[in-house]
């Protein structure tokens, strides 16, 4: 499964002038093919955001992958190691 935040899908900013980022799970069909699997919108890229996400996400699809391909974000790391440790 794959993980990537983006920005400049959403121009609008909230109340405290934060801009919104768009989140996309992926992964791959038995056809070969990638396929979304579900979006989150976010405007916080912290640990504790991140750790909620995959969190959320996880027990929607009441699966645990495991692996996962995202980038470098030190965030995104923290909260998938600190989740693994919880299982």
């Amino acid at each position: 499964m794959g993980f990537d935040m983006t920005y400049n899908l959403v121009q609008e900013r909230d109340n405290n002038g934060r801009q919104w980022a768009v989140g996309i799970f992926t992964g791959i069909s038995s056809s070969k093919k990638i396929v979304p699997f579900g979006l989150v919108l976010c405007n916080q890229e912290t640990k504790q955001r991140y750790y909620q996400i995959f969190k959320s996400f996880f027990e929607m699809i009441n699966f645990t992958p495991k692996i996962i391909i995202t980038d470098e974000d030190k965030s995104t790391i923290a909260a998938l190691e600190a989740l693994k440790d919880e299982r």
